[in-house]
């Protein structure tokens, strides 16, 4: 081993040691030292090898060596995981609280934010169900990503924080700038002023039964109400633009939505595994069905696609098993590969003349299609693009 590498690993060797000193500790729980300099200051970090009790309580001040140390943050993934705590007692001068701090800690029913706290990292709160509510306070200026995902509580914002809101008491975490919605529960509603429903904002929300977007929501993000089973009317009142990715994948009670002719965006998967969707009128201007948009939308009978519709994108209407009618746009010029997978009661096809390329198996087994018609001149035809549709007795390609 030569001298440069056992310079380097003393110097990692150094540094490890280092971190274990600082931490000690202290009532039963683990804590790390974040200033040696007064005022001294400490950290709660991961418990090792030691399981949890059900009721723990955080110190605001701990004692090492003789000195005292003002706890001002829980450290990232301090307590996920784990499944028997089922009540956290925090103190105020908590300030700071880690990444996943609290993630999925599936029986905890009993904490609450303090009350001085500036930052909540990212999932710090991720699959928490049985809180019942959370309180932002004044102080709270950043919340990570998915911090709430999966939770079921109410909440509410203090009126004095500036950077988030639940104004008319709409049980809803609001990025008052933005105007973005970024959490929502069961109890919620949408209030007026709300531009964005947020990406994962009402994930699995099970409770709702139906969603009311007001006219100033212009766009729904990528997984905005993904599972949210027991979701059956949708009623959209404003000149929304953009439907994200899976925002109502697996939304699987659906069976009423108007989308206005503002919307120029529809995702991927978008309505995918909607099961109870039996139609569904689609804005004037869209230009394209994306990728898996209506896959797996068993109870859907027919589409009638937009006149500016250029492409059907792969899996668009893959596994709708009781789609019977489709009618294409004049415009048309691209169907992916299983567009028209496993369309099992599809009887009939037209294509218009300005189709262009018909991708791989795009009507894989769709096994009661018959007539297939097609007047133009030109088209490039992918491998198998109706493989195992044996009723059709002829093609005109």
């Amino acid at each position: 081993m030569n001298k440069k590498r056992v310079i380097t690993l003393l110097m990692v060797l150094s540094l490890v040691i280092s971190a274990t000193a600082q931490e000690f500790m202290f009532k039963g729980l683990q804590y790390k030292v974040t200033s040696n300099k007064k005022p001294y200051t400490a950290q709660l970090v991961p418990l090792r090898g030691v399981p949890y009790p059900e009721h723990v309580e955080v110190q605001e001040h701990v004692y090492k060596n003789g000195e005292i140390y003002k706890v001002t943050s829980i450290a990232a993934s301090a307590f996920e995981s784990q499944d028997k705590i089922k009540s956290i007692d925090l103190p105020p001068s908590i300030i700071e609280i880690g990444d996943k701090a609290f993630s999925s800690c599936k029986v905890l029913s009993s904490v609450r934010i303090p009350p001085f706290l500036r930052i909540l990292g990212k999932e710090a709160f991720r699959d928490c169900g049985l809180i019942p509510s959370f309180h932002i306070p004044p102080t709270l200026e950043y919340i990570g990503a998915d911090a709430f995902l999966l939770c079921n509580g109410s909440i509410f914002v203090d009126p004095r924080n500036r950077v988030f809101d639940s104004r008319e008491d709409c049980n809803c975490l609001i990025h008052t700038e933005t105007n973005t919605l970024l959490y929502g529960c069961g109890f919620s509603f949408i209030p007026e002023g709300v531009q964005r429903i947020g990406a994962y904002s009402f994930y699995a929300a099970n409770n709702i039964t139906m969603i009311e977007l007001p006219s100033s929501v212009i766009a729904i993000e990528d997984g905005a109400f993904y599972a949210c089973w027991k979701l059956a009317r949708v009623v959209v009142n404003g000149p929304l633009v953009k439907i994200g990715r899976s925002a109502f994948s697996r939304c699987e009670s659906l069976s009423q939505i108007n989308l206005p002719s503002t919307v120029m965006e529809i995702g991927a998967k978008a309505f995918s595994k909607c099961k109870t969707l039996v139609g569904i009128d689609l804005p004037f201007d869209l230009g394209r069905i994306s990728e898996g948009c209506f896959e797996d939308c068993e109870n859907l009978l027919s589409i009638e696609l937009p006149e500016g519709v250029t492409m059907i994108e792969e899996d668009a209407f893959s596994g709708c098993e009781r789609l019977r009618e489709v009618t294409f746009s004049k415009v048309l010029k691209v169907i992916g590969k299983k567009a028209f997978n496993k369309c099992e009661s599809l009887r009939e096809v037209h294509f218009p003349e300005s189709i262009l390329t018909i991708d791989d198996r795009a009507f894989n087994k769709c096994v009661s299609l018959t007539t297939v018609t097609y007047t133009g001149k030109d088209v490039k035809l992918g491998k198998k693009v109706f493989n195992d549709c044996e009723a059709i007795q002829s093609t005109p390609f």
